[in-house]
């Protein structure tokens, strides 16, 4: 972790997110009431509605979680922490005096922080309403949704002169993170990570949050799990940014991919569900500052079934035929959510995650073309290789000296070789430019 980095996460730390004191007081009533003795889930859905105090009271208790074992853990996940400690433990965690938790008060946002405060809530309940309806654990969702956007909330409110000033300068073929990560010198989400890891997190969730991991830091099966949070976590942040077109330039596009994954998992009256939950949690926000929060509208439009254009492509790619058959569903899912003149970063991800590696392809990288150096660069690694094992190569000379990439790049089909490696094994490689 670099200095800059390393001070942010303690920044960070001390300072935190503003309490939702509406949430905080109703949460103690019900724990000297009873009310979640013999349902800890029903606290944690309370918690849930102030990402604040639903990450303070993760924290804090697998803090006692790590202590109260005998044996040193391996990892927490914020969905069952709840149920590993007492009643009287998780009071004396949330009846702390006003100020300790957060130097932020809610009272004083303005319209910035309340958008990225409402983006963060909003991506969190339409992921934990997705995954329940794909049996995935709701709680695991909630919370991986939550943790994916830590790092730009902490950002927006302990950094908020440099956040006002990305939203500002955003521009079209931007991401926010892309823009911070520029003027702050670290990755927001490479600070949400480090504060996971620093937290004991569960990898499915780190992992889900952007974090490489290896073989031996995570089982196939929680990678499989990690993959599915990934998914419906993007669709939850795809649907926040296109209520605020007037921030986020790809707002269109969110709608569009979001809409269409909404309604292919809850069906037609999937918004309306949606809507009635944001209005539950959202509450005591708009009751909070009202001037600042709104409560989302979603576009009227519905999402257009452009499917046919996904669907022509499959039918004409004769050697998806030849695959195995789980691989032939793998890609009849990629090729429906295809949209003509569009790329969309979650279907690339499915295509090198979900159909690569089953095929055989061990390793790999993407390489993208930077015009202006005349190069090819790695931007996505595929399987066990991270991005350090791959150079970038040059195209602007004649033939291609060898490099198979580049080869690739200037030819209209797959190029494959064997090589011997200097161990003397034989390795086979194929090189190919994306939808050739």
């Amino acid at each position: 972790m670099t200095t800059m980095l390393n001070k942010a996460v303690s920044y960070v730390n001390e300072a935190w997110l503003p309490v939702n004191q509406a949430v905080l007081d109703h949460t103690l009533k019900s724990l000297c009431d009873g009310a979640y003795d013999q349902d800890r889930s029903l606290l944690a859905r309370d918690l849930q509605k102030d990402l604040s105090l639903f990450l303070f009271a993760v924290r804090k208790l697998s803090e006692l979680v790590r202590n109260n074992q005998e044996q040193l853990i391996e990892s927490v996940d914020p969905a069952q922490v709840f149920e590993q400690v007492s009643i009287d433990q998780i009071k004396a965690v949330l009846s702390v005096p006003k100020g300790i938790i957060s130097q932020h008060r809610l009272d004083q946002v303005d319209e910035v922080k309340a958008e990225r405060l409402s983006n963060s809530l909003i991506s969190a309940e339409v992921a934990g309403t997705l995954a329940a309806k794909q049996g995935i654990d709701n709680g695991l969702a909630y919370a991986t949704a939550t943790f994916r956007q830590l790092g730009l909330t902490l950002v927006c409110w302990n950094y908020p002169h440099v956040y006002k000033r990305a939203v500002s300068n955003l521009q079209a073929g931007q991401t926010l993170e892309q823009v911070l990560s520029r003027m702050l010198g670290f990755s927001p989400t490479i600070l949400g990570i480090n504060i996971a890891k620093q937290w004991n997190i569960c990898p499915e969730i780190r992992m889900a949050m952007g974090e490489e991991l290896s073989p031996l830091e995570i089982s196939d099966k929680a990678a499989t799990l990690a993959r599915s949070l990934e998914r419906v976590c993007e669709v939850g942040e795809a649907l926040a940014r296109a209520t605020h077109p007037e921030i986020y330039p790809s707002a269109k596009l969110d709608w569009k991919e979001a809409a269409f994954e909404i309604q292919r998992v809850l069906g037609k009256e999937g918004f309306g569900q949606l809507q009635r939950s944001l209005q539950s949690t959202l509450k005591t926000y708009l009751e909070i500052a009202p001037s600042a929060f709104n409560l989302p509208e979603f576009p009227e439009e519905e999402a257009a079934d452009d499917s046919l254009h996904g669907r022509r492509l499959l039918a004409n790619n004769r050697y998806v035929r030849h695959c195995p058959p789980a691989v032939q569903e793998s890609f009849a899912r990629l090729y429906a959510k295809l949209r003509a003149e569009t790329i969309v970063k979650q279907n690339v991800d499915t295509l090198l995650k979900d159909i690569v590696p089953p095929l055989g392809f061990t390793r790999g990288c993407v390489y993208l073309v930077d015009p202006t150096n005349l190069s090819l660069e790695p931007r996505l690694a595929i399987g066990a290789s991270k991005l350090v094992d791959y150079s970038a190569v040059t195209y602007n000379t004649i033939g291609h000296n060898g490099e198979p990439i580049v080869a690739a790049f200037r030819s209209s089909t797959p190029i494959q070789k064997e090589e011997f490696s200097p161990q003397a094994q034989m390795a086979d490689f194929i090189a190919a430019g994306l939808g050739t």
